[in-house]
């Protein structure tokens, strides 16, 4: 039996194929999704190693390269299949190693991942609803990108809960990073005409310092553009992309993006959460 892992690091982008004949031994932390021993063979199994840190996007480039995806395969993966619902579309598709089929479809693929976010949860989640566990995986995704140590992520996502309490402007580039990307890989005009190819529409509204409450449209998270692009996520962001109008840019508008920015390491969420119950309560 031939298996490929296949890995991408998230940081420098660089990738690692590594090709070998023989039994696959898996530990602790493995996901498995391939054909029963007893079905005929309909696939190569592949072992895709997804770390933690990235959006659903990078992850769906990820494994559109080493499943053999087409364009349109990752972008159903993006805002169909990863889009079940619309308050959590980001943030909930954990790093790991996981076995899977190129025969698997994009949606049992994307199904993999959600299962081990339900597990993730169930974990590290106790005693919180789903709502506010996802508060904390928001705080915790934009904490790790702007923390260099330990000491320094307890003491960024405890800053973020106290600027979200205090209905303060967060100043994140880690965000204005998120809107930037969103903004150049999804078609903005869906919001005119009131068309998407999932069918729905979503709108935010917020409050100025001046008191003026603004709707903006959230809608082109629906309509991806960038599937098979190599596109650079998470490239610094200047002054301009600081002043790009749009509610989830913390620059100009309180509180926290709508979603994660990314699915966080286990350790921002440890530290989220920690730093929401010593200032929340449990």
């Amino acid at each position: 039996m031939k298996i490929m892992l296949f890995m991408r690091d998230s940081k420098y982008k660089t990738h690692y194929i590594i090709a070998f004949v023989g039994i696959l031994v898996l530990g602790v932390g493995v996901f498995l999704l391939s054909q029963s021993p007893k079905s005929e063979p309909r696939g190569e199994n592949v072992v895709v190693i997804i770390p933690d840190g990235l959006r659903k996007e990078q992850t769906a480039s990820l494994l559109a390269d080493a499943l053999g995806w087409s364009t349109e395969q990752e972008r159903k993966f993006v805002v169909e299949d990863t889009a079940r619902d619309i308050r959590h579309v980001e943030g909930v598709f954990p790093g790991g190693a996981y076995t899977f089929s190129t025969a698997s479809s994009t949606y049992e693929v994307a199904s993999a991942l959600l299962d081990v976010a339900v597990d993730r949860y169930r974990r590290l989640g106790a005693g919180l609803t789903p709502d506010e566990w996802y508060d904390v995986l928001k705080v915790a995704s934009i904490a790790e990108r702007e923390a260099e140590t330990i000491a320094d992520l307890n003491q960024r996502a405890e800053e973020i809960w106290q600027s979200w309490r205090n209905d303060e402007l967060l100043q994140s580039d880690a965000t204005v990073q998120y809107v930037r990307d969103s903004m150049q890989m999804y078609a903005s005009e869906s919001c005119k005409n009131g068309n998407t190819t999932s069918g729905m529409v979503s709108y935010d509204e917020y409050t100025t310092d001046t008191g003026e409450t603004r709707t903006v449209c959230i809608h082109w998270r629906l309509a991806y553009i960038g599937a098979g692009d190599d596109y650079e996520w998470w490239a610094p962001v200047t002054d301009n992309d600081r002043a790009l109008e749009h509610g989830h840019n913390t620059y100009l508008y309180s509180g926290v993006p709508q979603h994660p920015v990314a699915t966080p390491y286990e350790e921002s969420i440890m530290a989220a959460r920690g730093t929401r119950d010593a200032h929340i309560g449990n």
